[in-house]
């Protein structure tokens, strides 16, 4: 009998509490529309907040991601500082943990023809190590050898977006185009990174280095790219390489981690 008092009374505060509850929300509805309305946006801003977050995180993720992974730039930032291309070729051998590496030459606004269209466009000079440094693979034909490069060979290898330009989305691979007046021999395509990802290189060529050296009409080296096995590897390799250049060249050397996500990809600046 006690028990079911107990419960009797319960249910009559639980009944007497909802009929106030009610009472106040009936007796000014514009005050509980507007409480209602507040805790809607407030609740379905909190929720856009953390879908952009996300959002943002996963778009910067894919950034660096189509960058390669456990890469390491190394730049010059200083006029009468130069990498030797003897030194370059030995970075791997020298500095522990770095496995690939390559030279990287930059020409803008190459003049290009491709059969009666005349165009100009940038390109990219590197040697056979680039699909393995950037993690880019080849979709279609191949990339240009050791042996390319060392003998200055004219062979091309087109970003996914120039490909799919040329002849409607059909295989490019053994036709031929001139890139500044010579004919070169398009051997293979880039697969595809996406819209403002693998610093544009969809819309780039890339040639060899020794080739785009010619081109540009350089014998410096003013950028190199290297790849490290894993994380741990290229965070020593970065602090092994600002030594070496700080004790090498007298001045300073800055080295910037520039990946947030867990992968070690990074530069070392070379400046004054």
């Amino acid at each position: 009998m006690q028990d079911r008092g107990k419960i009797s009374n319960l249910f009559v505060r639980s009944k007497f509490s909802a009929m106030m509850a009610l009472d106040g929300i009936t007796s000014n509805l514009l005050r509980t529309f507007l409480t209602v309305l507040g805790i809607s946006i407030g609740v379905a801003a909190v929720i856009s907040l953390m879908g952009i977050g996300e959002g943002a995180r996963r778009s910067i993720v894919a950034q660096f991601e189509s960058l390669g992974e456990n890469v390491i730039v190394i730049k010059s930032n200083a006029e009468n500082v130069k990498f030797d291309l003897e030194e370059t070729e030995n970075l791997s051998d020298r500095i522990n943990g770095i496995e690939y590496v390559t030279p990287v030459i930059y020409t803008e606004e190459t003049p290009i023809r491709w059969r009666r269209d005349e165009s100009e466009m940038n390109i990219v000079g590197v040697n056979e190590n680039y699909p393995q440094i950037k993690d880019h693979p080849v979709v279609s034909g191949n990339f240009f050898t050791s042996l390319h490069v060392k003998q200055r060979s004219p062979v091309v290898v087109l970003g996914f977006n120039v490909a799919n330009s040329l002849l409607n989305g059909r295989n490019p691979v053994g036709q031929t185009m001139k890139i500044d007046g010579i004919n070169y021999r398009i051997v293979g395509v880039l697969g595809e990174k996406g819209e403002g990802k693998g610093e544009g290189i969809d819309d780039k060529i890339v040639i060899p280095y020794t080739s785009a050296m010619k081109i540009a009409k350089t014998k410096n080296i003013l950028e190199i790219w290297a790849k490290s096995n894993s994380a741990e590897d290229a965070e020593l390799a970065m602090v092994q390489l600002g030594r070496i250049y700080k004790r090498k060249v007298g001045m300073g050397s800055n080295i910037t981690p520039t990946n947030g996500n867990g992968e070690a990809s990074g530069e070392v600046i070379v400046e004054e």
